[in-house]
C-alpha cells in the first residue's frame, strides 16, 4: 500500500531523521504531527459546517469554521478564545446557542491542555476565564494541572527500537496518536472504530506501533458511553473531517 505523506509530514520526517542520526529521542514538542488526513492549505479543503449546526442568530458572532480548525489542530488556546466569544454572544443575545455548549468547549480546551502538558495554554484558559467572569471551571483546571508533571515526547512506540522502524513510520504513528486522541477528546466511538480499520491496512507501521495504536482504541472505545452527549455532538461532528 503507498501512503501518500503531506508536505509538512515530509518536513517533520527530515527532522526527525536527523534527531535520530544524532540519537535524540527524548524530544519535548519537537514535532507537531499533522492529522494524516490533512495537508497543506488549511481550511479551504474542508468541507463546509454542517448545515444543522449553524445558529443564524449568532451569525457574525461564533466561527463554527474556527472551532472546528482549532479541534483540529488540538489548539487549546484558540478553542477557549472561541469559546469565549459564545460565551458572550449567549450573555448579549438572551439564548443558548442551538447546538454549541460553552461548558463542553472549555472542558474540551482543558482536556487537550491536560493532554500536552501545554502550561502556557493553561494560563491562557485560566486568564479568559477569569476574565469572564466564571468559576464554574477551578475544580478541572487544578484537575488539570495534576496532569502536567512530565513533558510530552515524541515516540517511537513501545518497545520499538529505532533500528527497526523508520523515520516516516515514527512521524505516521505520532500523527495517528493524535487522531485517536482528538477522537477520545471529542467521544466519538464511530471515529475510534474507524480509526482502528485504517490503523490495520498501513503496512508501514511496526507491529508493535500497530498493536499500541489498536489497545488505544480499544480502551478509548471502552471508555466512552454507547451514545454520544448531546452537549458533545457538536463537537464530534465538527472534527470528523479530522478523522477521516
Amino acid at each position: 500500500m503507498s501512503l501518500q505523506i503531506p508536505l509538512s509530514c515530509r518536513s517533520n520526517m527530515m527532522l526527525l531523521a536527523a534527531l535520530l542520526a544524532l540519537g535524540v529521542m527524548e524530544v519535548v514538542e519537537a514535532i507537531e504531527p499533522q492529522s494524516v488526513a490533512s495537508s497543506a492549505g488549511g481550511r479551504a479543503q474542508l468541507p463546509e459546517v454542517p448545515a444543522e449546526l449553524i445558529d443564524p442568530a449568532f451569525a457574525g458572532k461564533v466561527d463554527l469554521a474556527a472551532i472546528r480548525d482549532a479541534i483540529g489542530a488540538l489548539d487549546a488556546k484558540a478553542l477557549i478564545d472561541e469559546a469565549a466569544k459564545l460565551f458572550l454572544a449567549e450573555q448579549q443575545l438572551g439564548k443558548k446557542h442551538k447546538s454549541l455548549n460553552f461548558g463542553a468547549l472549555v472542558d474540551l480546551a482543558l482536556r487537550i491542555t491536560g493532554d500536552k502538558h501545554d502550561s502556557a495554554a493553561l494560563d491562557h484558559i485560566t486568564e479568559v476565564l477569569s476574565r469572564l467572569q466564571t468559576k464554574d471551571f477551578d475544580e478541572k483546571i487544578a484537575a488539570t494541572k495534576l496532569l502536567m508533571e512530565r513533558p510530552r515526547k515524541i515516540s517511537a512506540g513501545p518497545n520499538v527500537p529505532t533500528s527497526e522502524t523508520t523515520p516516516g513510520a515514527i512521524v505516521l504513528y505520532n500523527a495517528l496518536m493524535k487522531q485517536v486522541k482528538t477522537a477520545l477528546l471529542v467521544g466519538d466511538r464511530r471515529a475510534l472504530a474507524s480509526l482502528r480499520q485504517k490503523i490495520q491496512a498501513l503496512q508501514e507501521l511496526h507491529p508493535k506501533q500497530r498493536q499500541h495504536l489498536f489497545s488505544l482504541c480499544d480502551e478509548a472505545i471502552a471508555s466512552l458511553p454507547s451514545n454520544i452527549p448531546a452537549e458533545s455532538l457538536a463537537l464530534s461532528k465538527l472534527s470528523a473531517p479530522y478523522l477521516q
